[in-house]
């Protein structure tokens, strides 16, 4: 399938990664808070640590923003690319989600890749996003961490996947789930120590 991209198919693709790699909560911490998030609580530049650090508005564009990331390259490969079918809209959504993990213009160090991926299951099929939500909702409630529902969320809707939707977006959930569960090593890590720093958002206290 691969040797019959043409130079359009290749363009979507890079500037699927470039686009996902935009540091939009960089730089709204830059322009907002005079800042870099990066030297802030986790450190990561996603929604949830700018919404800890500048608020709830704040973290709520970030949110929005870092989904359109992924969002925008996923729908031109639906509308304009359709004879690749489910290809070419798994690679784009990877490839952004992979832009905002590992941005080019912050040497490689960047965000977590949930905001940009929930918005992705939303416009590859709205019963996607359905499945993580009622994984992480309930994971919150239960328990009031936001990371076991963000890391736990993909790996069920992988399994959702397999059962309901094509090879092509089951192994895009995969990827996608495999990426984000790396970039919260130091959240499991937290979770499972006895006396781990893992921020229980329900009591806003650390575990």
């Amino acid at each position: 399938m691969f040797t019959s991209f043409t130079i359009n198919e290749y363009t979507l693709l890079l500037c699927s990664y470039l686009l996902g790699s935009i540091p939009f909560g960089f730089i709204i911490t830059k322009l907002v808070g005079k800042t870099d998030i990066r030297k802030h609580g986790s450190g990561n530049i996603g929604a949830t640590n700018v919404g800890m650090l500048l608020g709830k508005k704040c973290g709520k564009i970030v949110f929005l923003l870092d989904g359109l990331k992924g969002i925008i390259p996923v729908l031109i490969a639906k509308i304009y690319f359709k004879e690749f079918g489910d290809l070419i809209i798994a690679l784009a959504a990877i490839l952004a989600v992979v832009g905002h993990i590992l941005p080019v213009w912050l040497k490689f160090k960047g965000g977590k890749g949930v905001s940009t991926t929930i918005l992705i299951l939303l416009i590859i099929d709205w019963k996607l996003l359905i499945c993580f939500l009622i994984v992480w909702l309930f994971l919150f409630y239960a328990t009031g961490l936001v990371s076991l529902g963000a890391i736990l969320g993909p790996i069920i809707t992988t399994i959702f996947s397999y059962f309901t939707f094509s090879t092509e977006i089951t192994l895009m959930c995969l990827v996608l789930s495999i990426l984000i569960t790396i970039r919260h090593k130091s959240n499991i890590y937290n979770i499972l120590q006895k006396n781990g720093k893992e921020r229980n958002f329900r009591t806003n206290k650390l575990k």
